[in-house]
């Protein structure tokens, strides 16, 4: 069974922890060698379903996993 990721709620939890690190999406972006229109929808909630390798990327640079970023937002 397939399970829908609730985008808005990973959105925040992605765009926060971000945040948190001080950086902007230009440089998390570059540092962890994601695109950088790529981050920016997944982070506005439009990015519906982000491929895995993306997601290892993302919380590689956020010094989580990713079943951390995930955790809960089902």
């Amino acid at each position: 069974m397939f399970m829908q990721v609730n985008s808005q709620k990973l959105a925040r939890r992605i765009k926060a922890l971000r945040e948190d690190t001080g950086k902007s999406l230009n440089i998390f972006c570059f540092e962890n060698d994601i695109n950088k229109a790529t981050q920016s929808l997944i982070e506005a909630g439009r990015n519906t379903n982000p491929k895995l390798q993306v997601l290892l990327k993302i919380a590689r640079g956020l010094n989580t996993s990713v079943a951390e970023l995930l955790q809960d937002i089902y």
